[in-house]
């Protein structure tokens, strides 16, 4: 069922499509142990090549980014200020309520309830992202023999 609010229309579509949106905007950004994003070198291999190579599936597909629905740009603008102000410490917490009720006092917004729940979707999504990169780093570094 769509969620409609006073301020815009979100239906299950942009929803998914935002998901896949963030996933991709976080992989992009992603660096390597030299400091470099993954964009940039998804960048430099288009300008050197004119395209990526078919052989690396998961580069083709970040190399077509994922738009972002228009419904959902001003959810997105309120995670982003709230994600560079997240709490951190094992790891990434997640965003919690009283974060979002500051925000929303400092910024003078007054956040519908579908945004809220946007936000915190958002989130899980991030967080899932993260948790993913870090286990796939420690089996990695588990892999690599010791000297």
């Amino acid at each position: 069922m769509p969620l409609r609010t006073l301020r815009t229309f979100f239906d299950n579509e942009d929803v998914e499509q935002l998901k896949l949106f963030v996933r991709q905007q976080f992989k992009l950004s992603s660096k390597d142990k030299h400091g470099v994003t993954l964009a940039t070198k998804i960048e430099a291999i288009v300008q050197r090549y004119g395209k990526v190579p078919p052989d690396n599936p998961e580069l083709v597909e970040l190399a077509n980014p994922v738009d972002l629905p228009n419904s959902c740009k001003l959810v997105w603008e309120y995670f982003l200020k709230l994600h560079a102000t997240r709490q951190s410490g094992m790891g990434l917490s997640p965003i919690s309520y009283s974060e979002i009720l500051a925000f929303s006092k400092l910024y003078y917004v007054d956040f519908l309830k579908v945004e809220i729940d946007l936000i915190l979707l958002i989130d899980s999504v991030v967080l899932q992202y993260f948790e993913e990169k870090q286990k796939a780093e420690e089996a990695v570094s588990k892999d690599k023999p010791k000297k």
